[in-house]
């Protein structure tokens, strides 16, 4: 009964990037005879490092966090957001063993406001890291799911939890309260404890 009532309802919404890294190559051709035809070819490879908590760390950064509340601030929301709850509910993860993949998700008790804010991720994420290094795109892999519950109330668990507690402090009671009586109930008590006939 504790649980369910203090039980407070999570909301998440993620989604699943993809950076590429573009180099361009200058290809000289020598082919035919004659002078060399050179040109500049686009290639692009998925980013084949595993920074996570430097992306953490710019999706987490002031400036981020910044662009993310003023984006919500001009949508004339009742609720306003500090930067500091802004902060907490965001995260980007890497998918194991797929480097270069990430999933960027936004956890708060407000779906709502996991939605807006994903999407100014979406929007503002990549040209922020771009400042930082130019030769990265980010792909959707998955588009932004829709705010679900991340946090299950586990009613099942907390009755077991609760069942298995109470019963052993019904035991510990009774035994305690059968260790410290002193009470004759009957007439066996009265000669195990005198050892008078009666």
């Amino acid at each position: 009964i504790i649980s369910e009532s203090t039980y407070v309802r999570q909301y998440s919404a993620s989604t699943t990037l993809a950076f590429m890294q573009t180099q361009y190559v200058r290809v000289t051709d020598y082919s035919e005879t004659g002078e060399a035809d050179t040109y500049v070819q686009e290639h692009t490879t998925f980013y084949t490092q595993d920074v996570v908590a430097r992306y953490q760390r710019l999706l987490t950064g002031d400036v981020m966090v910044g662009k993310i509340k003023t984006a919500l601030d001009a949508q004339g929301l009742a609720t306003v957001y500090s930067e500091g709850f802004i902060r907490s509910s965001l995260n980007i993860s890497g998918v194991e063993g797929l480097p270069g993949f990430f999933v960027i998700s936004v956890t708060s008790i407000d779906s709502g406001y996991c939605e807006r804010a994903l999407k100014i991720v979406m929007n503002e994420f990549e040209s922020y890291i771009n400042g930082f290094d130019n030769t990265i795109s980010i792909s959707v892999i998955n588009e932004p799911t829709a705010p679900g519950v991340s946090n299950d109330s586990g009613s099942i668990t907390n009755a077991m939890y609760g069942f298995i507690i109470g019963a052993a402090l019904v035991v510990l009671i009774i035994f305690f309260t059968v260790i410290v009586s002193d009470t004759v109930q009957n007439m066996d008590n009265l000669k195990a404890i005198t050892g008078t006939k009666v």
